[in-house]
This record gives structure tokens, C-alpha cells and sequence, in this order.
């Protein structure tokens, strides 16, 4: 749901993003563990990480089909 309601769609392409800090407070997790869900869901091919910082932020670029996301 994160990575679906962060989502925008620029030239065609579909990306998102994820922010570590707001993730943890929304899901009530830590960050390590947000860290290796999202490299599990990467490996899975669930998306690919573009950019990423040490604070925790992700550029996501993702298919809008995985996500329920309309592509319109």
C-alpha cells in the first residue's frame, strides 16, 4: 500500500517511493526490517530501486500492474 499510494507516473514510466522513517511509524517496524523486506521484494521483482540515501529514502521504479494501479 505504501509504494501505491506514493505512486506517479513521469514520461510513461511509473515510480514511487519509499521513505523508511514514515514507513516504520505507519507499520510499526524498524528500519532493519524495512531494509530487508525491501531488498526481498526487490530481488522478487517487485521493482526497481533507482536511487537510495543513508537516511533511508528510496526512488522506486515500479510497474503499475503489480500495484493495482490503473495505468492511465
Amino acid at each position: 500500500d505504501h509504494v501505491k499510494t506514493n505512486a506517479w507516473t513521469e514520461n510513461g514510466e511509473w515510480f514511487s517511493r519509499i521513505d523508511s522513517y514514515e514507513l516504520s511509524l505507519v507499520a510499526e517496524i524498524n528500519a532493519h526490517q524495512i531494509g530487508n523486506t525491501v531488498r526481498q521484494l526487490k530481488n522478487e521483482g517487485f521493482f526497481e530501486v533507482i536511487e537510495h540515501s543513508t537516511s533511508g529514502y528510496r526512488l522506486l521504479k515500479i510497474n503499475p500492474i503489480i500495484f493495482g494501479i490503473k495505468d492511465s
